[in-house]
């Protein structure tokens, strides 16, 4: 879709709470009160990616995970596999030959499903801090220990992974 007019502020924030009513959905983190943030800990901002997609507003929260230079092995931990276009034409001319049958699948939201290996805990935003005062929250001490990874996370895709061979082997 090509963008032909800016992002009104009810569409963004439409579909923030409509990103923040999914992480919900998938339980992806806890609210607890910040003195509960361990020293051993990782503690993440967060930051909205806003796009149009198909027509509409979509947004994601993302973990800014760059705080440090990986090591050699921290990399190797986060690495998942993705085939190329080239590849996958290869296996579907080569299973269309032997008459297998393919699928494909796109999983919603996929790095939400994969539970969080650290002990993490990052920001909330604002949107959600408001609604969480509306229901008699204290904003100023809270923070979301993660239960499931987010976008950003250097380690999300291949907790992703994991996940997804646990679940096929």
């Amino acid at each position: 879709c090509i963008r032909d007019r800016p992002i009104s502020a009810e569409e963004l924030q439409e579909a923030r709470i409509e990103e923040l009513t999914k992480l919900e959905g998938f339980d992806t983190f806890m609210p607890v009160s910040k003195d509960q943030v361990t020293e051993d800990a990782e503690f993440f901002d967060t930051t909205w990616v806003d796009v149009w997609k198909n027509g509409h507003v979509k947004s994601r929260l993302t973990c800014r995970d760059y705080k440090h230079r990986a090591t050699m092995q921290q990399r190797e931990g986060t690495f998942a596999p993705t085939p190329s276009s080239d590849s996958l034409r290869c296996v579907e001319a080569w299973a269309l030959k032997k008459g297998y049958l393919t699928r494909r699948a796109d999983i919603t939201s996929a790095f939400v499903h994969a539970e969080e290996t650290d002990v993490v805990f990052v920001q909330p935003p604002k949107e959600w801090l408001e609604k969480y005062q509306a229901e008699g929250g204290n904003p100023k001490h809270t923070m979301w220990k993660m239960k499931k990874c987010i976008y950003g996370r250097r380690i999300a895709s291949a907790n992703f992974r994991d996940l997804l061979d646990q679940i096929i082997t």
